[in-house]
């Protein structure tokens, strides 16, 4: 589905040190379906690369290649990346970014009515997922009243109500507490097992996340899933690792020194200082 070559991206303005990502020397196949959690300290370029992989930069990269489907999005016009991304993607950003004077129903439905989909059948939809989201009772209340949990489950409806072929999740759940947290958590796994809809068509679905717990990542993974461990925008080990395969430690380790998980001294979580 996605294929990386050799990307290297830097933030436009005055030219940096070191590059924002930095993929020199790596050709990359990444998974077409399961999880891919993006793994790092902060500042590593998880976001970056999340940010490219999902199109939301119309700069493009400074060298290498993105394709998407064996086309490479980034040479298309502002339209055809922006209709890739309504068709194909769904997003769940750190902020819920809805339209603060729609009701939640109604930002629900954007998706879907963008897509064209029959009125009816977007009540149908609509009112299955709040259901999922313990939100029914919410539908006609304006977003703008909303708490910040009651946001982010909106938030994570809408990327998921046209049941897209990837979704990009930046920290979906960093600022939720932990009922919040479990109700967003579960409704992605559903989603990309493919029981979140009655009649959900079967087919490879991706899920790219970033995030700081390796404890939620698995959750979401069901304990499968790959992961790439980033260090100051580069690839540790210049290869996806098993999430079954990875600890804090591991990571801890890997990032600090480059090396390649399981390489290097082994220690456990208990050894790793916070």
């Amino acid at each position: 589905m996605f294929h990386l070559s050799e990307l290297v991206f830097r933030y436009p303005g005055p030219r940096p040190a070191r590059p924002t990502i930095d993929l020199s020397g790596v050709r990359l196949d990444l998974p077409i379906s399961g999880t891919l959690v993006l793994l790092g300290e902060s500042g590593s370029g998880k976001t970056t690369l999340l940010s490219l992989l999902g199109l939301l930069w119309d700069r493009p990269a400074e060298s290498g290649e993105l394709t998407y489907g064996g086309v490479a999005p980034a040479r298309g016009d502002t339209r055809t990346r922006a209709i890739l991304r309504r068709s194909e993607f769904g997003f769940v950003l750190q902020s819920a970014f809805l339209l603060p004077h729609f009701t939640v129903s109604q930002n629900v439905a954007v998706p879907l009515e963008l897509a064209g989909i029959d009125a009816a059948s977007i009540r149908e939809r609509v009112g299955h997922l709040l259901g999922a989201a313990g939100l029914s009772d919410l539908a006609r209340r304006r977003a703008r009243t909303l708490s910040g949990g009651q946001r982010q489950r909106v938030a994570v409806l809408r990327a998921l109500a046209h049941d897209p072929r990837v979704v990009f999740a930046d920290e979906p759940v960093s600022n939720l507490d932990r009922q919040n947290a479990e109700v967003v958590l579960d409704l992605l796994a559903r989603w990309r097992l493919g029981s979140l809809f009655e009649r959900q068509e079967r087919r490879d679905r991706l899920l790219v996340l970033v995030s700081h717990s390796l404890r939620q990542a698995r959750k979401i993974a069901d304990g499968e899933g790959m992961a790439l461990l980033l260090h100051e925008g580069r690839l540790v080990g210049g290869r996806p690792y098993p999430l079954a395969q990875i600890d804090d430690a591991t990571i801890y380790r890997a990032t600090e020194s480059g090396l390649e998980p399981g390489t290097g001294p082994q220690v456990s979580a208990a050894e790793v200082s916070p």
